[in-house]
């Protein structure tokens, strides 16, 4: 393939495989940021074992990335853009992982991420990571040329339990990166929904919220919360309660041997264990709720085998 480079592999981790593959001359288009080499060919950056098999994947095009736009010029870049970066849980257990690699392999350039209307918690991110502003390029709606695209290691939160040894490092990072705040030490948080959410509410949040209160559980609202802040909660917190979806991403980040109780909607509860995988990496100890309802998506919670459930954690 024309404009392969060369790679950088990061020995910074010990025996675990990662690094950073280089093309030359390389150009990003669509929202999803696609990538084509020098030569004209598609490839799918994050399923691929490049490091080890020197492969890439076909993406299945669209005519919106066949289309020629105005391009950006750019020299060296980390992009941190793809179909999935405006969703949260994505941007922290896909997008942000990439930076720790690149960062760890000496990596200098700028990182091309999505606009704060998409991701808000974007940029914000980069700089607790100590990445300065001037390294940080906002996606346009220009196609962008490439001097050199950098293309890091891709783990994900999916698989943590195959990452596990790389997963245990972002989290370290991030924990390293912000201070305890001291003021929530071995907080026990519920992961509050306001009733404008449009997905998985918790119908009876009030008696959710009394039943927890019981065992020391204060109702938080992380979308009142800068993302700093969000993290600094989650590393002084001992326990979270919250809804199946992106907030629990901040588990992640809690003392090794928290709680985690994760609410899932009626039948949803086979249907993706993520964090449960992540809840291995601290580790936690995890336990896991459905709805005793078909409530079309949200969630009705039986308080009493909550509380059951806090007693046996919390006695």
């Amino acid at each position: 393939m024309q404009g392969m480079e060369d790679q950088l592999c990061c020995d910074m981790y010990g025996d675990l495989p990662c690094g950073v593959f280089i093309l030359k001359d390389a150009t990003l288009r669509g929202e999803a940021a696609y990538i084509f080499t020098s030569d004209g060919n598609p490839i799918v950056e994050q399923n691929a074992d490049f490091l080890r098999k020197k492969c890439f994947l076909k993406p299945r095009l669209t005519e919106e990335h066949l289309i020629l736009r105005s391009t950006q010029q750019l020299n060296d870049i980390v992009s941190l853009t793809s179909r999935c970066d405006t969703g949260f849980f994505h941007w922290m257990m896909d997008s942000l992982p990439k930076v720790i690699v690149a960062e760890g392999c000496g990596f200098t350039g700028c990182y091309l991420i999505p606009s704060p209307s998409t991701a808000p918690w974007a940029k914000e991110s980069l700089a607790i990571l100590g990445i300065s502003p001037d390294r940080i390029i906002l996606r346009t709606e220009s196609d962008i040329r490439a001097q050199r695209l950098f293309i890091p290691t891709y783990f994900s939160g999916y698989n943590a339990h195959h990452n596990a040894a790389f997963m245990k490092i972002y989290r370290d990072a991030i924990r390293q990166a912000l201070q305890l705040d001291q003021r929530h030490a071995r907080e026990r948080i519920l992961i509050a929904r306001k009733p404008a959410a449009k997905v998985r509410r918790i119908i009876n949040q009030e008696e959710v919220a009394q039943t927890a209160a019981a065992f020391g559980f204060q109702p938080l609202y992380f979308e009142d919360l800068s993302l700093r802040e969000q993290l600094q909660r989650a590393l002084s917190a001992e326990a979270m309660i919250g809804a199946h979806g992106s907030g629990l991403c901040h588990s992640l980040f809690m003392d090794q041997g928290s709680t985690l109780i994760e609410l899932f909607p009626y039948g949803r509860k086979q249907s993706c264990d993520v964090y449960e995988i992540l809840a291995t990496i601290p580790p936690h100890r995890y336990h896991a709720m459905e709805s005793g309802e078909d409530r079309e998506g949200d969630i009705l919670v039986s308080t009493g085998t909550l509380s059951d459930i806090l007693a046996g954690a919390f006695r």
